[in-house]
């Protein structure tokens, strides 16, 4: 593995660029108008990536020797990166990303602090009791949405997506806790391994469905485009009953609901409703 490849793989490229994109549609949900024509949300972008690679770095090194049991491919249980060099980047992403978000709006440059604090802390600490970590990851993985509202001065339409997006964040890292639950052994105490990985798949299952009738219940921009979410409720469909009957790809298909979501609400507030 070449040494780019090494420090793209441990910034996950891929989860670092759709953080951006929830920015994005933060934005654009939150305020009428073309949102990339505002610097503070160009600046909130770089914020979410930056943070999202700290968040990936710190993770990798806490977990070199849970992803060496695992047999992971990735560069720090590789010994294609150091810890100490995947602890350096961390660190330097989370200067850059606090610094962009402060350049954005200088109140979610603050409020940046706590949030770098939680993901120094999740890894080594709040990440190996169970749903609590669980819990942290899924409102972090979430917050580009508050980025985004924030970056347009509407902090609180943010909110009401973050809000929506944390129970299927939440249900994806219980499943995937599931498929790991070999490799945590020892490590963490994860909610399969509290309750038994066949209450935690109906765990998941009962967040996902009582996420969908929350959303259309109470989700006013949801009931507004309830139809356009139609392939998201399918992929829905798909990973619970991947996740349910015990094959592979329940956290995958999670995942892919999550980005059809983000699409849809995207392409309904630039194209529909403009």
């Amino acid at each position: 593995m070449s040494s780019v490849k090494a420090y793209l793989e441990l910034a996950r490229w891929p989860n670092a660029l759709i953080a951006a994109f929830g920015v994005l549609v933060g934005a654009r949900v939150s305020m009428a108008g073309p949102a990339l024509v505002y610097p503070a949300v160009w600046f909130a972008m770089v914020a979410a990536v930056a943070l999202t690679v700290a968040a990936n770095a710190w993770n990798d090194a806490a977990d070199a020797e849970l992803d060496q049991r695992a047999g992971s491919a990735r560069p720090v249980a590789t010994g294609a990166i150091s810890v100490r060099s995947a602890d350096r980047v961390a660190s330097f992403a989370a200067a850059i990303g606090t610094a962009f978000a402060a350049l954005a709006v200088p109140a979610l440059g603050l409020i940046t602090l706590p949030v770098v604090a939680l993901m120094r802390f999740y890894s080594p600490w709040i990440k190996r009791f169970g749903l609590a970590g669980n819990a942290t990851v899924a409102v972090l993985a979430s917050l580009p949405f508050v980025y985004g509202g924030w970056s347009r001065g509407n902090a609180i339409n943010g909110l009401y997506l973050t809000g929506a997006a944390v129970p299927l964040h939440l249900a994806r890292e219980i499943t995937k806790d599931i498929d790991d639950v070999h490799a945590d052994a020892g490590l963490r105490r994860t909610v399969p391994m509290l309750i038994g990985a066949r209450r935690a798949r109906w765990l998941v299952a009962g967040i996902v469905v009582s996420y969908v009738v929350a959303m259309f219940a109470s989700f006013e921009l949801v009931r507004e485009i309830r139809y356009w979410l139609l392939p998201t409720i399918a992929l829905l469909a798909v990973a619970l009953n991947l996740i349910l009957s015990g094959q592979a790809g329940g956290s995958s298909a999670l995942k892919a609901a999550m980005l059809v979501a983000m699409f849809t609400l995207w392409y309904f507030a630039i194209v529909v409703s403009p």
